[in-house]
């Protein structure tokens, strides 16, 4: 459902930039015949050559105009996409970066852990050892004592 709505924005904001970036033009060129055309009426009493090449000097200069902003516009609109790409991407490797972080703290902390059980069993082994000889020699002397009872009698 998310996507689906996603989606529609997505296609609206488009759409919306279409209007503002190509649509818009149509009134400015209406606009710009009509100014011509008043231009025209205002610059009758030069002479016709000078008149004919004033009203070609502001008609390629409303053509250019025309279609050079539409291309600042688009090409704004890409560097403003571009930066927030770059800004994603840089947001992104700082998460991996710190979540890189959290995860060799965490190995550092089982490798505490897992040194510090190693210590305790190399601890309990040892005394697992002294038990042993301890009751090796209790076996011994309750054997000696055993046979210096058989022996006695």
């Amino acid at each position: 459902m998310y996507q689906r709505i996603t989606r529609v924005v997505e296609r609206f904001r488009n759409a919306w930039v279409w209007f503002w970036e190509e649509f818009w033009l149509v009134p400015i060129m209406l606009l710009s015949a009509a100014t011509v055309v008043g231009l025209d009426s205002l610059l009758e009493p030069l002479p016709d050559g000078i008149r004919r090449m004033f009203l070609a000097t502001i008609v390629a200069f409303l053509a250019w105009a025309t279609g050079y902003l539409p291309m600042l516009n688009r090409a704004r609109r890409r560097r403003e996409e571009a930066e927030a790409r770059a800004a994603l991407a840089e947001e992104r490797r700082d998460a991996e970066a710190k979540e890189v972080a959290r995860l060799r703290e965490e190995i550092a902390e089982m490798r505490g852990r897992n040194e510090a059980r190693d210590e305790i069993h190399a601890g309990q082994a040892d005394a697992h050892v002294e038990q042993t000889e301890l009751l090796k020699q209790i076996l011994a002397a309750l054997l000696e004592r055993e046979r210096g009872h058989d022996g006695g009698v």
